[in-house]
Formats: C-alpha cells, structure tokens, sequence
C-alpha cells in the first residue's frame, strides 16, 4: 500500500513540475472573456522578463537574441489571442451600471467587440438625452467583490449625436491580464476618471 501510495505521489509531483515547466499561467477562466487573461498574464510576464533582459544585457550580440525572442512571442500571442476570440461567441455583451452622465445618454448595452495581445476594443450603444459634438464614457471594470480593476477604458461617441438617436461610443482597453476576476464595467464621470486616472 505504502508503494502504491509512494508511486501516485510521485506521479502528482511529476505532473505539477510538468504545468510549472510550461509557463502555464495559474489565472482561472473568466466567465465572460475565458482563456484570455489567463493567455495575456502568461505572455506579458514572459516578454517583459526577456525585454528586460535585452536591456540589462552588456552584450549586444545577447541582447539582440533576447530582443527577438520577445518579438516572436508576441507575434504567437497576438495568435492565440485571434484564435481564443475567434472561439467565443463574439461580441461578447458584459453587464455594466451606470452611474454617471444620465442627463445625457441612457448606456443600452455593452460589448466586447475585439480582443488582441492583452488589449480589447470595447463599444457601447446609448440612447442620446442630450445633443453635444461627442459624447465620451469612462469605463472602469470591478471584480465579484466590487473593487475596481486598474485601468481605464475611455470611449467616445461618432461624431454629434442627434437627440433621440441611438449613439456608438468605441474605446480600447489595455490590461486583459488583469481581468481574471471581470464581474462587470462601470461607466464612470470624467471627473472620477480625473482623480483615478492612474490607479
């Protein structure tokens, strides 16, 4: 018993060092965007360690190796990332609460249209209350427990709504290594956005 015991223990151990050895990131699923955090935070960390390598480097001929590497790894993530997209059932409506500038649009819905290497391309419809050049929107995104991601995706509208019409606003975000834990987005004043911009 005790040699069967030993075998699966040492089977477990093997397999773990296996995931480890991968580079696999440890970030779960998200209900909404999947495997995309999980792709983004595992390839960020490993182009920025070999960026910050190619810097550190004294010796050009390495540091060029280094800054290639990180160039190909980009290339395979911003292909992953296409691929992942490609499988969701895209756009990919996110719910949202907002709570500013309701004297001037009404948010409708919400979506995630694009994703890339840890960015996406946001867009929202709203019904216009209030006529202006462009209207803008300040989205941040909150986790299950109601903390705000860092980060910040700004959004504005085409080009003067007419009141009564339905408006598109678009935004991008960079981050989607940070969002493991998205629950939903916020729209935000400019005034909140101001104060938080870099947090």
């Amino acid at each position: 018993m005790k040699t069967k015991n030993s075998v699966l223990i040492s089977i477990v151990l093997i397999f773990a060092l296996y995931l480890v050895g991968c580079g696999g990131s440890s970030l779960p699923d998200n209900k909404y965007l999947g495997s995309l955090p999980g792709l983004a935070d595992k390839y960020e960390s490993e182009i920025e360690e070999l960026e910050k390598k190619s810097k550190e480097s004294d010796d050009l001929k390495k540091a060029f190796e280094y800054s290639q590497k990180a160039e190909k790894l980009d290339e395979e993530a911003e292909a992953k990332a296409d691929e992942a997209f490609a499988e969701m059932d895209a756009p990919i409506e996110i719910p949202f609460e907002q709570v500013a500038y309701q004297d001037k649009y009404d948010i409708q819905q919400l979506r995630i249209t694009k994703a890339y290497f840890n960015g996406m391309s946001v867009e929202f419809d709203a019904l216009v209350k209030k006529s202006e050049t462009h209207l803008f929107g300040y989205l941040r995104f909150v986790d299950e427990e109601g903390n705000e991601i860092p980060g910040w995706c700004v959004t504005m509208s085409n080009r003067r709504p007419e009141e009564g019409q339905v408006a598109v606003f678009k935004g991008t975000y960079r981050g989607l290594h940070k969002l493991s834990g998205l629950a939903k987005v916020k729209a935000m004043s400019r005034e909140y956005y101001n104060e938080n911009e870099n947090n």
